[in-house]
């Protein structure tokens, strides 16, 4: 019987270990800045396109300029458009990793503009394999409208809503005293699945699924099996909230469906959620992204 395992086991990590192969890249980068930027944007500036240069040294040289947009933001802190689930299907591999060999070394142009130079060691991997298009999911907003009858009522959107706002008549929900949009979504995948949902703003990454509060509420957690073709409510029981400090806050949900049970465990922050992402085969996985801007008209 034990011997019987370890054949499952080979069997299962070759299979994978087929799917992609990771390779080990050094690359030296030298980033020019802007002056509004601080010496930390421009350093991140710096290791960001010296992971798309490793990207192309390992010779992967599609989509590079849409991978820059993981990580970048517009200059109105919007986030960038340009990742969809077709981007994350076709792409051919990904960094997983970076360690900064020595130290960023600071100088400037003679206009007086910012550079910043930085070697690192990435790991990259190379898929091998072709994803699965007809994995996939129609995500769609629920949103409030006031217009509907004598009181409003939530109507459903073909699409994901990118905008909220609330103001000072509409901001409190009298059951928890949270302040915001209550975002509502609809999740309808076109196979068996897992799911994972991350929510990023600003420098900030968090869980929204799983949740302990979807586990009590709605009684479903990581083990999960979201069925095809049917739609899941997000954002009802429990209720999802967003809100912004400043006049306004893009968010981003990253919503990925996996066909194996994966949990999240390390450390989280961007890099870590990205990697996680992109060690995933992607003949297993489907990730789409829905961005949105809450308003503060307080």
């Amino acid at each position: 019987m034990k011997n019987y395992l370890i054949i499952i086991f080979l069997l299962f990590y070759s299979s994978i270990a087929f799917t992609q192969t990771s390779t080990q890249v050094t690359v030296e980068y030298i980033y020019t800045g802007s002056k509004q930027q601080s010496i930390k944007e421009v350093e991140d500036e710096a290791i960001n396109y010296a992971k798309i240069e490793a990207l192309s040294k390992a010779g992967i040289k599609e989509h590079v300029k849409t991978y820059s947009s993981l990580y970048r933001r517009t200059e109105n802190n919007d986030y960038e458009k340009s990742l969809t689930s077709t981007f994350f299907s076709e792409k051919q591999g990904a960094v997983t990793s970076v360690s900064i060999i020595g130290n960023f070394i600071h100088s400037y142009t003679p206009e007086g503009l910012p550079k910043c130079y930085v070697k690192i060691n990435a790991t990259v991997i190379k898929y091998e394999t072709d994803p699965d298009y007809n994995f996939k999911a129609k995500i769609n907003s629920v949103v409030w409208d006031s217009d509907i009858g004598y009181s409003g009522d939530w109507k459903t959107m073909e699409d994901f809503s990118p905008v909220y706002s609330y103001d000072n008549d509409n901001v409190q929900n009298v059951k928890n005293k949270k302040y915001g949009c209550a975002v509502r979504f609809n999740v309808t995948p076109t196979k068996d699945t897992y799911l994972t949902i991350f929510t990023l703003w600003d420098d900030n990454v968090s869980i929204l699924f799983p949740h302990e509060e979807e586990k009590i509420n709605a009684d479903r957690d990581r083990m999960t099996i979201f069925k095809k073709n049917k739609e899941y409510k997000f954002g009802d029981q429990p209720e999802i909230w967003f809100n912004s400090e400043k006049k306004k806050t893009g968010y981003r949900l990253v919503i990925v469906m996996h066909k194996e049970e994966r949990t999240f465990f390390e450390t989280l922050n961007i890099d870590n959620m990205w990697q996680w992402i992109f060690e995933i085969p992607r003949e297993l996985r489907y990730v789409t992204i829905k961005d949105f801007t809450v308003y503060n008209k307080q």
